[in-house]
């Protein structure tokens, strides 16, 4: 007589992405609650227009978050960032984000190793 052995799958996908989707949305805005503030910190002001145009937003459909600056009155924030043959660059976007990197991989890590 032949010998069987029965197993059953249990699927856990669609719990364990619900689980890493909302790890990543909290991540995100933990993420943004960091870089705002270094990155008004770090904008030079005149009048505080780009200081105030500075938005952190987070697209939870996406899992992705986006520093922005710019708008009416601060126009100029493409030239503050990158510089003008005229003036240097005074990057208070991308250079707080470098200097934070190794921050946010940490707390990403912290947030998705603990998924159970």
């Amino acid at each position: 007589m032949p010998l069987k052995v029965g197993f059953k799958f249990d699927d856990y996908r669609k719990d364990t992405m619900k689980k890493v989707s909302s790890k990543v949305t909290k991540g995100l805005h933990e993420a943004g609650n960091i870089l705002l503030p270094a990155s008004q910190a770090a904008v030079p002001v005149d009048e505080g227009k780009l200081k105030g145009s500075i938005k952190y937003e987070v697209n939870e459909t996406k899992g992705s978050g986006s520093l922005s600056a710019g708008g009416p009155g601060a126009q100029h924030s493409n030239l503050v960032e990158f510089g003008t043959w005229k003036m240097a660059p005074q990057s208070f976007l991308r250079a707080p984000a470098e200097r934070l990197k190794g921050a946010i991989r940490k707390l990403f890590k912290g947030l998705l190793g603990r998924l159970r």
